[in-house]
């Protein structure tokens, strides 16, 4: 084939491209949204400074099939890698793996830099990739980039970093695997809310916990109380007059967790499993403090005005609060169903 490029659905998860890449292959499928809804419930923080959701990770789900091939077994040749691309996008596989971003011009990186790509077309006749990533400053977008680049890219990976993310020196094929038992299940949403009331660990689920060794277990925090990260980083930039690593990704997906549950719970309402609306407009609200709180934040990078810090830091004093109320009147509505 000259060409092919594999389809992507605009997903509703955007803070970190592994899931992002997911749904992209997942919400083509109209039956695995009901199944999603079960997910990006709990958070989970480690250190009090990176964010990240618990319950969904995408080597971790009965909807998504992760075959993983050993770099070495490809082959040596530099044609070997791009042949072996093509031909799983031939057969209807996205590509998923790590790559120098030094030698991808769309990263515009001078140093030697590990991180993950999707690759999901290719064009014989221009000899391009098609790729994706959250290429500007965070923000989730497609791009091409050249076989030689690739090529490259792969070839020229610091092998010290071989571990970085779990890849071990595999390249991942994915793909949707349909799986009829998979679809939403009210009683798993309201274990998942539990859970992240009383910070535990979320239970009997498909969590994100693969990489994790004893250290980092015990640095880790759950639910609720994943509030201090947040307030870890104000009290951060209050003391440095910047903001840290991982700052711009707790803040976007404290974000993106209210406007997911907004969503969730209009699904459920369609559903006919939620009776009341008042948790939806509720959420609607919380989910517009956490947009204002995210723009202040933007706005503090650019000048640093301890005024925004405070008022952020207002705003998730309420979100917080306000949160904890919404989901206790929703566990009562859901354990009637």
């Amino acid at each position: 084939m000259p060409n092919k490029i594999l389809p992507q659905a605009e997903s509703f998860i955007t803070t970190y491209p592994k899931d992002t890449n997911a749904l992209s292959i997942l919400l083509q499928h109209k039956e695995a949204l009901g199944w999603l809804m079960n997910c990006f419930i709990q958070l989970t923080s480690y250190d009090n400074t990176y964010l990240d959701y618990y319950d969904f990770y995408y080597r971790n789900c009965p909807i998504l099939d992760v075959q993983r091939i050993k770099k070495s077994i490809i082959g040596e040749k530099p044609e070997d890698v791009i042949n072996f691309i093509i031909e799983a996008i031939e057969k209807k596989y996205y590509i998923y793996l790590l790559i120098n971003t030094k030698y991808i011009p769309k990263y515009q990186s001078k140093k030697d830099w590990v991180h993950d790509l999707f690759v999901y077309g290719y064009n014989r006749k221009d000899e391009l990739f098609y790729i994706a990533d959250n290429f500007d400053h965070g923000k989730y977008g497609k791009a091409t980039c050249t076989f030689q680049e690739l090529e490259k890219a792969i070839r020229y990976f610091p092998q010290k970093d071989f571990a970085y993310q779990g890849f071990r020196n595999c390249i991942e094929l994915l793909s949707y695997n349909k799986e009829p038992r998979a679809r939403l299940e009210p009683y798993r949403i309201n274990l998942s809310i539990e859970d992240y009331l009383e910070s535990n660990p979320t239970r009997g689920w498909y969590v994100n916990n693969a990489m994790w060794d004893e250290e980092e277990t015990r640095k880790r925090t759950f639910g609720i109380t994943c509030y201090n990260t947040i307030y870890n980083h104000l009290e951060f930039a209050h003391n440095k007059g910047y903001f840290g690593q991982g700052s711009n990704q707790a803040f976007f997906l404290m974000w993106e967790h209210k406007k997911t549950m907004t969503m969730r719970l209009r699904h459920l309402r369609r559903l006919n499993l939620l009776k009341e609306e008042e948790c939806i407009s509720q959420y609607m609200k919380l989910e517009e403090q956490a947009l204002i709180a995210l723009s202040l934040k933007l706005k503090y990078t650019v000048k640093s005005d301890d005024r925004n810090l405070i008022s952020i830091r207002s705003y998730y004093d309420t979100i917080k609060e306000t949160e904890e109320k919404v989901l206790n009147k929703l566990l009562i509505q859901l354990k009637e169903i």
